[in-house]
């Protein structure tokens, strides 16, 4: 009879529809459509009402009237069969298909088939969750009151079935203490992290999961579920959401079972004993195995992604794992520190002196405070990527200014150790993907320390992946950088570059004559250029990718190649090359790298694009500039200067690669600053400053690359073993 009125019902929609489109002239995508999708809603929702009034009928069929004392009954639910073997003592309770509604709904939830079928691991985590359950209630209650678990048996098919101690008993007539016990178990399992479907009040199969014993005490024989649900007290759906449980069927929230545990250990060993203690332990631990691989044997997308999306708008998550993170910042960044310490010790770049001296620095409060958060700084990083590491970082130096400002104001504290540690620098710095986890390197006190901070610094590039810190050799740079300097005076600089002007142009009298034809035909390449456009009035030759766009791109592309090249070759003889030289050596390599994206920019006009779109998008202009890409422009200066300041002791030798480098930035120089600032007839000196300063840096970079050649010919056993250290004298000696 339902399923006619079924039938009827989704039979009449169409009908519907079409006769008020025929007779009432209604629009058929307004109106008639509106019918057509409401009968069918309404269709679907008689179905359901109709597979749930079965469910609840089935689930309600009661125990055998009269309780047999031999031979077997056959039972079950919507989803299983159960023999009860009143001669053996045992009932075996084996997963089939199920109806529609089972497998459509777990299907739809987990991408699998109905767990308790074939998923061994399934099963085994219904075995130890009955035993957890049942050393659990003789805690809470003095006795266990779940239906023993005897095997998990394997059948034909591929199929298990789970055999437990038979219950003699009748279905419960004192329905009152059922549901009082219902009531107390759901408020246990949710307190301790078990699934409450099954002895959940709302659950109308409830009551039929225990059997009244004669002496009307209740024992529970049915922990394994149908039906997925969503329905969950609320405090179970956040927590179920933050695991990826939700919807729920029959997981265990294994760390807040654990957790339980643990808070009441010293009850559970008077209640239970020290062995039965244990054994609870020890069944937690392997729930939780065979949980783990029954969910990694499903896709389950729908837990996933519920998950994600909570994960975005959980605040309180946020706050405490940041905390707990934080937490354990001073601990990290001390550990890191220490490490860097021994393995600098191990590979004798400082000695158990200078390493002690350097403890004791760890030992002062404000290096403490900047190491506590730096590790917290690492930490956060660990779980938080960009932008969600970069920002949690940017709060947390700020937040950390701001508080320390406040207790100042009101006069509980001093604020001047925060003003050295949480810095403006430092704060800006943690916007940085990846690398800002290191902001606090740049705090005032780790900065008066330069030999801790480097190797603080070189701890965290040891942690690159791919072993780029030993492929690229950067701790012959990282030792450099904590060796003691002796700079000379600011005004020793230009005297000694204004005194040897005329030594270095002797030095490059050595050089191959096709040096300079290089240079002179790049200058001819103008002239023709400029020939062409005032006399011709053709501006072709100054087009973006015309010939000399094209002649400087493919003249960085080689320098770029040879300092590349110039770096990867000095390495394999470097045991022979003095600290100093081998610090050097990476001037040339990051000079070739920053060549290969300026011709790629400069050729395919990327700045210039960029600059269009951030004046269109922002209408900000750089002040005093000529172009909207100039920002670009004085850009790249600013990052050329700080490599420059950085590695000028190899600049500044006189040797004749590092003159041309030399001159050839002083070239690219006078280049940058005309096309940002020149007026009139100064900008015409662009494009000869341009192929002027791209000659050089060519030049330059070939020049290295064959000096260090010369220097692995010269010295061929040294390749790939090892050599004594050159002599401090003899760097100093090349520096001059």
């Amino acid at each position: 009879m339902i399923r006619r009125v079924l039938r009827a019902h989704a039979a009449g929609a169409p009908l519907l529809a079409l006769g008020l489109h025929l007779v009432g002239g209604v629009e058929w995508g307004s109106t008639a459509s509106s019918v057509v999708w409401g009968w069918a809603f309404g269709a679907l929702g008689l179905y359901v009402l109709v597979i749930w009034r079965r469910f609840v009928a089935r689930a309600l069929e009661g125990y055998p009237g009269e309780v047999p004392t031999g031979g077997v009954v056959v039972t079950g639910s919507v989803s299983s069969r159960v023999v009860l073997d009143f001669d053996a003592g045992t009932a075996e309770k084996a997963y089939g298909a199920g109806t529609p509604v089972v497998r459509w709904l777990y299907r739809l939830c987990f991408q699998a088939p109905f767990p308790y079928t074939a998923n061994e691991a399934a099963l085994e985590t219904a075995l130890h969750r009955r035993r957890v359950v049942g050393l659990l209630t003789k805690y809470w209650f003095g006795e266990d009151i779940v239906a023993p678990v005897l095997e998990l048996r394997r059948l034909e098919g591929g199929r298990f079935a789970l055999v437990t101690a038979l219950v003699r008993g009748d279905a419960p007539r004192n329905l009152a203490g059922a549901r009082a016990l219902l009531t107390q178990l759901t408020q246990r399992f949710l307190e301790s992290g078990l699934p409450v479907w099954q002895v959940a009040d709302y659950n109308p199969r409830a009551v039929g999961n225990l059997i009244e014993l004669p002496d009307g005490t209740f024992s529970m024989i049915d922990l394994e579920s149908n039906l997925v649900t969503p329905f969950l007290p609320p405090r179970a759906i956040v927590r179920a959401l933050r695991l990826g449980q939700f919807p729920s069927f029959d997981d265990v929230d294994v760390p807040r079972l654990r957790a339980y545990l643990k808070t009441h250990a010293a009850e559970l060993e008077t209640c239970l004993g020290t062995a039965q203690a244990n054994a609870l332990r020890a069944e937690v631990e392997l729930l939780g195995e065979a949980q783990a691989r029954w969910f990694a044997s499903e896709p389950r997308w729908l837990p996933k992604l519920l998950r994600f999306a909570f994960r975005l708008i959980d605040v309180p998550s946020w706050i405490r794992g940041v905390q707990r993170l934080a937490g354990r910042g001073t601990s990290m960044g001390e550990g890191f520190v220490e490490e860097g310490l021994r393995t600098w010790v191990e590979e004798g770049h400082i000695d158990e002196a200078q390493s002690r001296d350097l403890e004791r620095a760890l030992a002062n409060p404000e290096v403490a405070l900047v190491l506590a958060n730096l590790g917290a700084h690492l930490a956060i990083t660990v779980p938080l990527r960009f932008p969600f590491g970069s920002l949690t970082r940017f709060a947390w130096t700020l937040g950390s200014r701001l508080a320390a400002e406040w207790r100042a104001l009101r006069g509980r504290a001093s604020a001047a150790t925060a003003r050295r540690v949480h810095t403006i620098p430092v704060m800006f710095a943690t916007l940085l993907p990846s690398v800002g986890s290191a902001a606090y390197l740049l705090a005032t006190p780790l900065r008066q320390n330069g030999v801790l901070e480097v190797i603080t610094l070189d701890s965290a590039l040891r942690r690159l992946p791919f072993g780029l810190h030993r492929r690229f050799h950067l701790v012959a740079l990282m030792a450099w950088l904590a060796t003691p300097k002796q700079a000379p005076a600011h005004w020793e600089h230009w005297s000694g570059l204004r005194a040897g002007l005329v030594s270095r142009l002797r030095v490059l009298g050595g050089l191959p004559r096709w040096y300079w034809v290089l240079l002179g035909a790049n200058q001819l390449l103008l002239l023709a250029g400029a020939f062409w456009f005032y006399v011709l009035d053709r501006a072709s030759p100054f087009e973006e990718r015309g010939p000399v766009a094209t002649l400087a791109a493919v003249q960085l592309l080689a320098a770029s190649w040879c300092g590349i090249s110039a770096y990867r070759s000095f390495w394999p003889a470097s045991a022979s090359r003095g600290r100093q030289e081998r610090a050097g050596i990476f001037l040339w390599g990051i000079s070739g790298m920053g060549l290969l994206a300026f011709a790629i920019d400069d050729y395919l006009t990327v700045h210039e694009h960029i600059g269009r779109w951030m004046v269109d998008h922002t209408h900000l202009w750089t002040p005093l500039t000529r172009n909207v890409d100039d920002f670009i422009t004085l850009a790249y200066g600013v990052v050329g200067l700080a490599v420059l300041h950085l590695f000028r002791h190899e600049v500044m030798l006189h040797r004749s690669s590092s003159v041309l480098y030399l001159f050839g930035v002083v070239a690219a120089a006078s280049m940058l600053l005309i096309d940002a600032y020149g007026r009139w007839l100064i900008s015409v000196a662009e494009f000869p400053a341009q192929l002027l300063a791209v000659g050089l840096l060519f030049l330059a970079h070939l020049q290295r690359l064959r000096e260090v050649r010369a220097l692995n010919r010269s010295a061929p056993a040294l390749v790939g073993g090892a050599a004594p250290q050159v002599s401090s004298a003899a760097e100093v000696q090349l520096t001059r």
